[in-house]
């Protein structure tokens, strides 16, 4: 879970003095610190304000997510029509190469390079 994820979770909790101060000792048990407004009065305005910033970090947060996930399906489909064209154009070479064997008084078999070690004497 995520801090603004964390706080929010807490911030919805809080709605007096002993709430407030609940919430400053989850927080000291679960992160091994105290929280950085320990000691300070509960207040109304301070927890709606912190409530607000939460909300406004958790919603850019989620319009950057949303902004990287459309990025990386537009960029698996240009790689999926690229490689549609990459095995056309293979495609398209092995029927030419085909069609020259056969021109040339072959049978339009076309022999695989040799993938041995020519150079080793093999």
């Amino acid at each position: 879970m995520g801090r603004a994820e964390f706080s929010e979770q807490i911030l919805g909790s809080v709605t007096d003095e002993a709430s407030w101060k609940a919430a400053h000792a989850y927080i000291k048990l679960m992160t091994g610190k105290p929280s950085a407004l320990e000691g300070q009065p509960y207040s109304p305005e301070l927890v709606a304000t912190l409530r607000d910033a939460t909300t406004k970090h958790l919603d850019a947060a989620t319009a950057k997510y949303r902004q990287a996930q459309t990025e990386r399906e537009k960029t698996l489909m240009q790689a999926d029509l690229a490689s549609v064209d990459q095995r056309k154009s293979a495609a398209h070479l092995n029927n030419v190469k085909a069609g020259t064997a056969t021109k040339n008084g072959g049978l339009g078999i076309v022999a695989k390079p040799q993938t041995s070690q020519w150079w080793l004497g093999r």
